[in-house]
């Protein structure tokens, strides 16, 4: 995005309309896939509203509703959210420490949103549902994703040795870290016996997240070719139309796993 407003004359305009046609015409076809399914298996259209939740991508915002027409396009609710609030993220972390604290606030604010969504929605199951598939739970992720920008803006001056030395032993502490953390969480139930079910989340999410953050951060310093290819870079390239179309694809290959 910084380059992109050295060269374009209105970026943050340009920023939305590219976020929404990367998005919307994909998700807007699933929608209508849905939809003739619903006719197709005697359930009828959904109703208005809901279509109107889902083209909007504000789904999220409703509970009850918050998984969406499309299966799994929970996601995609959280992420639109996130894009519209990405240019005010981005330039009001615009060093290190700044994305530190935001990410900090960031993990902090799960707890009193769980209180709050629990204690405003009488329907318990409905609202544990809300927290999980809710952008304030999943905002340190987002954020996560800039501090590490903000980390490699740091250790891109080193030289190319150090760089590589670094990303690997990044690399090597959160593949032992991870099996550590499953080995663990095998032996020991993350939490222990006297944390509840929100504080074992919360913290799962967070080791999740500084793992996943340093693997990024380990990679782009020492890229990998079992791990970053040609074949990698195409899925990743490719990940959201993928994403979309896994439920329905492993639904219709139930039979043959069955």
């Amino acid at each position: 995005m910084e380059a992109r407003q050295e060269g374009e004359l209105q970026p943050l305009t340009n920023y939305f309309i590219r976020r929404f046609f990367r998005i919307a015409p994909l998700f807007y076809t699933w929608i209508l896939v849905f939809c003739l399914r619903s006719l197709y298996f005697g359930g009828g259209l959904p109703e208005f509203v809901e279509i109107a939740r889902s083209v909007l991508f504000i789904q999220n915002l409703f509970p009850g509703h918050e998984a969406g027409i499309v299966w799994a396009s929970w996601t995609i609710g959280i992420e639109m959210l996130f894009y519209l609030l990405f240019p005010l993220a981005f330039w009001t972390m615009n060093n290190l420490s700044k994305s530190i604290v935001v990410f900090a606030l960031s993990v902090a604010i799960q707890g009193p949103w769980y209180n709050f969504v629990m204690s405003s929605i009488a329907d318990q199951t409905i609202a544990q549902r809300y927290w999980e598939l809710s952008l304030p739970l999943h905002l340190s992720a987002f954020i996560a994703g800039i501090v590490v920008f903000q980390i490699y803006k740091q250790v891109d001056a080193i030289s190319v040795q150090q760089k590589q030395f670094f990303g690997l032993l990044t690399v090597v502490a959160v593949t032992l870290g991870f099996f550590s953390l499953c080995y663990l969480s095998f032996l020991y139930p993350l939490g222990g016996e006297g944390m509840g079910w929100m504080t074992r989340n919360i913290l799962l999410k967070l080791l999740l997240v500084t793992m996943y953050g340093g693997l990024l951060l380990g990679l782009a310093m020492r890229p990998m070719s079992f791990l970053v290819n040609r074949v990698t870079r195409f899925y990743g390239e490719i990940s959201y139309s993928v994403y979309l179309a896994h439920v329905f694809i492993l639904v219709l290959l139930m039979p043959i796993f069955a």
